[in-house]
């Protein structure tokens, strides 16, 4: 984020945590009795290893995930790669032997950077997922804001590309090849079951997995745009052929959306059987992520010296990050997971994927 979007990011949040006090968040008057849960050490094998990398695919909820990792690469004290400023990725990722720590959170998709830069031995190799149509649907309205074609068709491969999956394989080779290759996955529509299960899986609070929703959505486009803006249903429109089209991209896209979801599923079931109360967990960190935003929004709009209502024209969304620490401090205090036993020995995993490509 950079120049005056990121500067206005900048006194918003400076403005926000003057006049936040976190008694003033909207669940803080409450005070339960923590709930404490259990993980089965077998469910909770190991924290995420010293060497991650998120492959960031455009439109799927990346850069919210790439903040979230970037915390917890803050709290593991790792090096961590997450913007691209000239330099950085050389510094972090490049300079350091590869199997020296580091985590690699930039916009970047599959290559050869992996190969050269990480060790098979360890990583572990995080994304986002999708379903295609709604991905469409956003890269063309942004495009659309812009004054621009929307070019429905030209984003049909784009996470495959990022993904490093081979389409002419099929829908069920490149579903088996994504499971085999993706150690965590983010299902944008399932945001929320993505992070708690994260965190049961990887031995964290799930303060660690609140996301930090904070960006700037405002200018930036051709003069008068505001009074010519294309709703999301234009822009849904305009791409349902494509989105519906018999593309070999777009069916192994879908074919790897419905397979992480079902992996997904799969996590909160074994969770479930284990005797973990999943949808008290979900509800908690819900209703935290939600005050978080709520609580904020006076400061937002006061510091902004404009309404938020997108009724009334408004174009922000930031997340006040004061509120969200109050939110992280709360969400804290009322769930407490405890993994029982030491973090188990983590097994080499020779993963000839990473050395050879995409199979």
């Amino acid at each position: 984020m950079t120049g005056r979007f990121g500067a206005a990011l900048a006194l918003v949040t400076a403005a926000a945590r003057r006049d936040c006090r976190c008694e003033d968040l909207a669940l803080a008057r409450r005070a339960p009795v923590p709930r404490r849960v259990v993980v089965p050490a077998a469910f909770a094998s190991r924290n995420l290893s010293s060497q991650v990398a998120l492959l960031k695919v455009p439109e799927t909820g990346s850069s919210t995930a790439a903040n979230v990792f970037a915390e917890l690469a803050a709290k593991f004290k790792r090096p961590a790669w997450v913007s691209m400023r000239p330099g950085e990725f050389e510094r972090v990722v490049a300079a350091p032997a590869r199997t020296a720590p580091k985590w690699a959170l930039g916009h970047r998709g599959w290559g050869p950077w992996l190969r050269d830069h990480f060790d098979e031995r360890v990583v572990d190799l995080a994304t986002t997922a999708r379903a295609p149509a709604a991905r469409l649907a956003s890269s063309a309205e942004k495009r659309l804001l812009r004054g621009e074609p929307a070019d429905c068709e030209r984003g049909a491969g784009v996470a495959l590309k990022f993904w490093g999956v081979d389409a002419q394989k099929g829908p069920a080779a490149g579903a088996r090849h994504f499971l085999k290759v993706f150690d965590d996955v983010v299902v944008t529509e399932r945001y929320n079951e993505s992070l708690v299960a994260l965190a049961l899986r990887r031995r964290l609070q799930l303060g660690d997995v609140l996301p930090p929703l904070a960006k700037y959505h405002g200018g930036g486009g051709r003069a008068g745009a505001a009074a010519r803006t294309p709703t999301r249903a234009e822009a849904v429109r305009r791409c349902a052929a494509t989105a519906r089209s018999g593309s070999a991209e777009l069916a192994v896209e879908r074919a790897i959306h419905a397979a992480a979801s079902a992996r997904l599923d799969a996590t909160l079931g074994e969770l479930r059987e284990r005797g973990v109360d999943v949808d008290a967990l979900l509800a908690a960190f819900a209703e935290h992520l939600h005050a978080a935003m709520t609580s904020g929004a006076r400061h937002v709009a006061k510091a902004l010296g404009r309404p938020t209502s997108p009724a009334t024209g408004a174009d922000t969304l930031i997340m006040s990050l004061c509120f969200r620490r109050c939110a992280i401090a709360a969400l804290d205090r009322a769930v407490v997971l405890e993994y029982p036993g030491p973090e188990a020995p983590r097994a080499g995993r020779a993963r000839g994927w990473l050395r050879r490509g995409a199979d």
